[in-house]
């Protein structure tokens, strides 16, 4: 299947659930990063803030605020076509930018890529190998490009699909946490 047919269909199913359906499965895959090895050794985590059905994991960001973790947002810098990652100290300090996905301020601190730990990255579809299809603009996998960072797509089970697409300056995933299941990419770290 083309990306662009993928993304259609993805996106027809997401804006399908109800939100009691996403609260369900958004609990369901915080339980299951929270069980990742990753995640317990992980000081300084990157989140998104979900938007059009995306599994919403505010309340784990919460959690890690409250425990003293560094949490940081991603925020398009639109003069530059770049995505970088700002920190807040309460989740209220996000609100909508200039593209209407909320993210930290521009005057936020930003996080350096190489300081991050475990990033949760959201998607349109994923596959086992890790491969991701996004929005097409390309703004994750030039921010992801050589971090060392533990890199997890977050999705509902349902956005995995047997094999997609990849493109040269695709950066793949190292492990895909949905609802149902925890997928390992062979080559992770």
């Amino acid at each position: 299947m083309e990306k662009h047919e993928l993304r259609n269909q993805m996106n027809r199913l997401r804006r399908a659930l109800s939100q009691g359906e996403i609260d369900r499965r958004s609990r369901d895959v915080a339980s299951r990063i929270r069980a990742l090895p990753e995640y317990g050794g992980a000081r300084t985590l990157a989140y998104y803030a979900p938007q059009g059905g995306e599994i919403d994991l505010l309340p784990l960001a919460a959690d890690d605020l409250a425990a003293g973790r560094a949490v940081c947002f991603p925020r398009v810098e639109a003069e530059r076509r770049e995505l970088r990652f700002r920190r807040v100290r309460d989740l209220g300090e996000l609100s909508p930018s200039e593209y209407g996905i909320r993210a930290p301020l521009a005057e936020a601190a930003e996080t350096p890529a190489e300081s991050i730990d475990l990033y949760l990255v959201p998607g349109l579809a994923f596959d086992p190998e890790g491969r991701r299809v996004g929005r097409g603009a390309g703004y994750y996998d030039r921010a992801l490009r050589g971090v060392r960072g533990f890199k997890v797509g977050v999705a509902h089970d349902f956005q995995v699909a047997e094999r997609v697409a990849d493109g040269d300056g695709d950066v793949a995933m190292d492990a895909v946490v949905t609802d149902a299941r925890v997928l390992r990419r062979a080559s992770a770290p």
